[in-house]
Formats: structure tokens, sequence, C-alpha cells
């Protein structure tokens, strides 16, 4: 029992950190399927509700301890130019969608609120983009994992 909990704890953490590593985490913990996606969304939202909550007071800690630290902070980096293209063409939207994928949850939701976004409007988008990928990658690594792995 207490090895089950450590498992849906690690992926839970996992998620919430980096969306992406947590279904092969799960898989890799012989988790079913359903135990994975309930740990991965966990996971997400809770980073998607703290985020906002923090929002701006975590901008300036960041870019605080980026100055402290002697680097300059870069206006217009290829990261940065993308990530404005992404807002203009698909607003919260594709933000959120490219989140787990592409971005971190921390990540995600800092660019949501450094753009104005409202805490609600993150908390569904981010929600929707936590179903949509945990279902994917959790079936995704599941299907090929068996192939691969034969279990």
């Amino acid at each position: 029992m207490m090895q089950k909990l450590i498992s849906y704890l690690s992926v839970y953490l996992m998620a919430s950190v980096k969306f992406a590593l947590a279904p092969p985490m799960g898989y890799g913990l012989k988790l079913s399927p359903i135990e994975i996606i309930i740990c991965t969304i966990a996971g997400m939202m809770t980073t998607a509700t703290i985020v906002p909550v923090l929002g701006q007071k975590l901008i300036i800690y960041l870019r605080n301890r980026r100055l402290k630290k002697g680097k300059p902070i870069k206006v217009f980096t290829p990261r940065k130019r993308m990530i404005v293209k992404i807002w203009q063409k698909f607003s919260i939207w594709g933000i959120a969608l490219l989140t787990p994928i592409l971005f971190s949850p921390i990540v995600g939701c800092i660019i949501a609120v450094s753009f104005g976004v409202k805490r609600n409007k993150i908390l569904l988008t981010m929600f929707v983009s936590a179903v949509f990928w945990a279902l994917v990658m959790t079936f995704g690594v599941n299907f090929f994992g068996d192939i691969f792995f034969k279990k």
C-alpha cells in the first residue's frame, strides 16, 4: 500500500514540474492507465492553481534573480518570439495546449500570467489541456510500451 502511494506521489510531483515525463514514469511504476491519468492531471492542475496566485510576484522574483547573477534580460530571444507568435495566433488556448509538450506547467502558467490572463481562464484551459495530453500520452505510452517491452 505504501509503495502504491509513493508511486502516485512520484507521478503527481513529476506532472506538476514536467508533465511529459509523468505518463512514462507511471508506466514504469506499473500504475494502471486511469491511475496515471488522475495523478498526471492532478499534478498539472496543482501547478495551474498555485502559479497564477503567485503571478507577478514570481515573475519579478525570477527577473531579479537573473539580474543578481549578472545575466542581462534578453528582450527578443527565439523562444520569446515563438511564444508571442503562438499567443498572437491561438491566445491562451495555444499556450495551454502546448504547455505539456513544449513548456512545463510552471512556465506555461507564468506565460499566461505575463499576458494578463485571468486565473479562471488559466485553470479552464490548463485543465482541458491536461485531460487531453494525459489521455494521449498515457495511452500512447501504454500502447507502445506494451509493444516494445512486452509486460
